[in-house]
């Protein structure tokens, strides 16, 4: 009698799955993030205009955040420290983002 030979496909095993499940998040997010930019055209509501900017700012960090889940990458960073520089980095971003696009503005005669 013979052993089954065990199987080579990485897809198939439930760690392989996990090791690519970033590209169905992203694959998701963007599918998602498209539904609603073309409501957002053809409604030409402003209601939806929230939720693509938070669809466009939140599927590359999540595919991300997968991504690095799916490695089994030894670290030692806690949830405080993870959370903090989230929050601070959108704060950053936020503020530049502002001071920038205002600059813009004024630079383009839009702000008079």
């Amino acid at each position: 009698m013979s052993a089954p030979l065990p199987s080579t496909a990485a897809s198939s095993s439930p760690a392989g799955w996990r090791r690519h499940a970033w590209v169905a998040v992203l694959a998701v997010g963007v599918g998602l993030f498209l539904a609603v930019e073309r409501t957002l055209v053809a409604t030409q509501n402003p209601n939806l205009v929230p939720t693509a900017i938070l669809l466009g700012a939140a599927v590359v960090p999540a595919a991300f955040v997968t991504f690095i889940s799916g490695r089994r990458l030894q670290y030692a960073v806690g949830g405080v420290a993870v959370a903090a520089s989230a929050f601070l980095g959108g704060v950053i971003g936020l503020v530049v983002a502002g001071s920038v696009e205002f600059d813009v503005q004024r630079d383009l005669g839009a702000c008079r």
